[in-house]
């Protein structure tokens, strides 16, 4: 008779010291040499938001179902699935380990607190069993390389807590990274820009934005000229004008990129098509003054406090079903602060039914249980936490766990008589989903138009 393996019994669990611990370098996923441990830190900080998991531990404490899987190699243990958890821990120990813009936080947080020192860990035999595991429990290859956008956020990471770029370069041996830097400062720009919608302003916010579009315009050197941007030879960073001429056009450019309107592959992909495009744009020349580095544009935030409605007109779904139309079109019409425990019911309902169209439009449909006649919510969201694992998607992962932690209070509006949606609750539950359903329906007119 065949066995059921039982890592609970196969990996042993042990309990160590923090200072034992080191962070998994194979986390970043970039062909590089010299990765070293002040890079991971800086890059879960930035990018990865440990910052927020150190405040939910400091407050509530560590739970005993989070125990990180480490492997030992040569004589040291490397985290090899729990980092965000362990390099929290290890900055409420030591604060001076976290990016500088953190440090200050860290230590009035922990002013008064004593930091845990020691925890529980469970050790694999090896890194290739220890990837077995993590593939099995995200269903796919969860080294999937990072976007280009994602390895600009690395890299500007490190940037941001004090390493010059001519560093970088040294330490990376990569005569790219100015191209990075030139990719992040970029869309920094386009987030500060005031005239943008809240659906595009969300939609270039993301680290997930396929910015690969903007990037071969603001590459093309006639566009540079028309535009008055220029870039560091050297190190990438960006001066470009600021003045109204400029937020206008970019704006109309970055719009233009989000809603489709051009494409890296069809209506930009020369530089004939390039530079008639910017032509149609630019109708009079850009004051090329003043001018500042990307540092001196401030990324703008949505404002949702005071709307009546829950659903901004700017969603609209590409999924091509009548019913989930309807839905959002009643949602952008019924006050949620008059009718708050209809809108949380409905919304829950739009939640189910996008998950389970849009996994079907991708040829990735959420399966039964077995035995089951249906698939419920839970489903859905367990095969998308899974699916955004597998892509290495960690912001829409994030956005499904936040749901779920949610989901429960869903639940109970609609089974509990006691139970009932206030509208703070029913604005602050749409305001965790709005960029999922942003990401579903813009993912889904991408893979639309691939040929």
């Amino acid at each position: 008779m065949k066995k059921i393996v039982n890592l609970q019994n196969d990996w042993p669990e042990k309990e160590i010291a923090l200072q034992q611990l080191l962070l998994d370098e194979e986390n970043i996923r970039l062909d590089l040499e010299n990765k070293t441990q002040d890079a991971v830190i800086a890059d879960l900080f930035v990018n990865e938001d440990a910052m927020q998991l150190l405040i939910s531990i400091h407050k509530n404490g560590l739970f005993p179902d989070e125990i990180p899987v480490v492997i030992k190699n040569d004589g040291k243990y490397i985290v090899i699935d729990g980092n965000r958890r362990v390099v929290a821990l290890k900055a409420m120990y030591t604060p001076g380990i976290a990016p500088k813009q953190f440090e200050n936080r860290i230590n009035k947080l922990m002013a008064g607190f004593e930091p845990i020192e020691r925890i529980k860990v469970v050790v694999a035999p090896g890194r290739e069993e220890a990837d077995k595991y993590l593939a099995a429990k995200h269903t796919k290859n969860t080294r999937k390389p990072w976007s280009a956008l994602r390895r600009a956020y690395f890299y500007y990471a490190q940037k941001e807590g004090g390493t010059n770029i001519e560093t970088l370069i040294e330490r990376y041996g990569n005569k790219e990274i100015p191209k990075y830097i030139r990719m992040y400062e970029m869309q920094r720009i386009a987030t500060s820009l005031s005239g943008i919608s809240d659906h595009v302003r969300q939609s270039v916010s993301s680290k997930n934005f396929e910015i690969s579009t903007l990037e071969r315009l603001y590459s093309d050197k006639y566009v540079q000229g028309k535009l008055g941007i220029s870039f560091d030879p050297v190190t990438g960073q960006v001066a470009a004008p600021r003045n109204k001429a400029f937020d206008e056009v970019f704006s109309k450019i970055v719009t233009d990129v989000v809603d489709g309107r051009i494409t890296s592959r069809k209506e930009i992909k020369d530089p004939r098509d390039r530079e008639i495009y910017i032509n149609s744009v630019v109708s009079s020349p850009i004051p090329k003054t003043p001018k500042a580095g990307a540092e001196k544009f401030t990324p703008k935030k949505i404002v949702t406090t005071g709307r009546k409605f829950l659903i901004p007109n700017t969603i609209i779904s590409t999924l091509d079903s009548a019913a989930i139309d309807r839905v959002i079109e009643e949602l952008q019409t019924v006050n949620y602060r008059k009718f708050p425990n209809l809108s949380a019911d409905a919304m829950r309902s739009l939640l189910e039914a996008v998950l389970k169209k849009y996994f079907d439009r991708i040829g990735n449909s959420v399966p039964k249980k077995k035995g089951a006649r249906y698939i419920f919510l839970q489903d859905a969201l367990s095969h998308a936490k899974h699916h955004f694992s597998a892509e290495g998607n960690n912001e829409m992962r994030q956005i499904i766990e936040r749901i779920e932690a949610n989901k429960e209070f869903l639940e109970m509006i609609n089974h509990n008589p006691s139970i009932f949606s206030t509208p703070d609750e029913t604005r602050d539950t749409w305001d965790i989903m709005q960029e999922l359903f942003i990401y579903v329906f813009e993912d889904t007119k991408r893979r639309r138009k691939k040929p």
